[in-house]
């Protein structure tokens, strides 16, 4: 969900035009260090205690969540902020993800192995299937920006992302386009 929060937070920074690009350049800063560093990460977690590293691993995704939402709450975030919290949140996922998953089997026991490899699945899957529908939902109804990640989620009030984005959508408003209804904020709401 954070990458997702972090995408959101990027495409109203710099606009539709320019987005796809950025979009694309944060799909790459976020898991590029996870292609390339992975194999590392996966031997890092054989050697450390597993439900350690998955504790401290959520601690540091839930600052850099905290680190973006106090940027976009005292509306100093820049982009080079989300590329900067998107590596680390890459290079966080480098010990994550096999920690994640190879806990499980630790913590289930030989004989439930595959019913917590489903559930595990499930947890990753479900978030996916009703984040995007949730957030389509609620920015109907003003929704606000968040920051969040699984331990952490943070909302932001009253943000503002770029400083002529009011005026663009109002100009919008007033041209009488379509996809932009009178009155509502678009932004991202997890949860």
């Amino acid at each position: 969900m954070q990458s997702i929060a972090q995408a959101w937070l990027l495409l109203s920074l710099v606009g539709p035009q320019q987005g796809i690009v950025y979009l694309g350049l944060l799909g790459a800063v976020q898991w590029v260090p996870v292609m390339v560093f992975g194999l590392f990460g996966g031997i890092i977690v054989d050697v450390w205690p597993k439900r350690r590293t998955v504790i401290a691993t959520q601690i540091a995704a839930g600052l850099l969540a905290l680190i973006l939402g106090a940027l976009v709450y005292f509306n100093v975030v820049q982009v080079w902020h989300v590329f900067v919290l998107g590596f680390l949140l890459g290079l966080v996922n480098i010990i994550d993800m096999p920690a994640r998953q190879s806990f499980v089997v630790e913590m289930v026991g030989p004989d439930d192995v595959m019913n917590g490899i489903a559930l595990n699945s499930a947890v990753f899957t479900a978030p996916e299937s009703w984040a995007r529908p949730s957030a389509a939902r609620s920015s109907r109804w003003s929704a606000r920006p968040c920051a969040s990640s699984s331990t952490t989620q943070l909302r932001c009030r009253g943000h503002r992302p770029a400083r002529d984005a009011g005026e663009r959508i109002d100009a919008r408003c007033a041209a009488g386009d379509p996809t932009i209804h009178r009155g509502r904020s678009v932004g991202l709401a997890t949860g």
